[in-house]
């Protein structure tokens, strides 16, 4: 996986992505962060350049990857100290 950032704050990830075995299908990925009733809810929105490459990534295994991601994930957010 390659990707390069685009925007970091607090309440907002923005930054693009190639997967390593579909080269040259760029997307933005978005991810935000929001508060509900005392818990952290996580928004991730994917924009392809295609329909196609959209289908491409529906059909391959990326279920595994975005579990790892949100694993790693979950390991930063327990690292960090609460800012009031």
């Amino acid at each position: 996986m390659t990707g390069l950032p685009r925007n970091w704050h607090q309440a907002a990830i923005v930054w693009t992505f190639e997967p390593e075995d579909f080269p040259g299908h760029v997307c933005l990925e978005t991810i935000t962060f929001g508060e509900r009733g005392g818990k952290t809810v996580v928004n991730q929105n994917t924009v392809y350049q295609s329909v196609e490459d959209r289908d491409a990534a529906a059909a391959s295994d990326m279920e595994e990857g975005i579990s790892e991601s949100m694993e790693r994930l979950d390991e930063l957010l327990a690292r960090l100290v609460p800012v009031n």
